[in-house]
């Protein structure tokens, strides 16, 4: 019995260790997509990213050793689609960042990214790609972070 005590309290130690070392990544940023046709079979990709208050995504503007950019990262280009030109942002708030040292380039609130495509056909498709991004706060950063995501782009009349 003695044993069988010592046994469980092993266990609930052990398992309280395991969960300790899990590292907890706040959901910060909500990303959703949207395509809208333009003209001459062209298109733009919209990436929105809601961020939470008090918190700030960085800009794509690269910084050494300062915060991991926002980077964007499309399919290869196929027999479907091209790529026209960057992945553009609006202007971002430049502000001196005490952490890392310099000035740095970062959003609040929401920012939309935009990414304009050359339609190969008529006929509907999916496009996937990536982003990667890093958000912080007054306090903390969380470690940067890429998700996948997909974009409907419609049939052409």
């Amino acid at each position: 019995m003695r044993n069988m005590k010592k046994i469980i309290i092993l266990l609930f130690l052990v398992s309280g260790l395991k969960a300790q070392n899990k590292i907890k990544v706040n959901e910060t940023v909500k990303w959703t997509t949207s395509y809208t046709d333009t003209k001459n079979e062209t298109g733009e990709i919209l990436l929105k990213a809601n961020i939470e208050p008090e918190w700030h995504l960085y800009s794509q503007e690269e910084s050494v050793d300062g915060p991991v950019p926002t980077t964007i990262k499309f399919e290869e280009e196929t027999e479907k689609f091209e790529l026209i030109g960057k992945t553009t942002e609006p202007s971002a708030e430049k502000k001196f960042d005490e952490a890392f040292a310099m000035e740095i380039s970062s959003f609040t609130g929401q920012v939309i990214f935009r990414q304009n495509i050359q339609r190969k056909t008529k006929a509907a498709f999916t496009l996937r790609g990536t982003v990667e991004y890093m958000t912080c706060n007054n306090v903390q950063c969380n470690p940067p972070r890429t998700i996948s995501f997909e974009v409907k782009i419609p049939a052409l009349p």
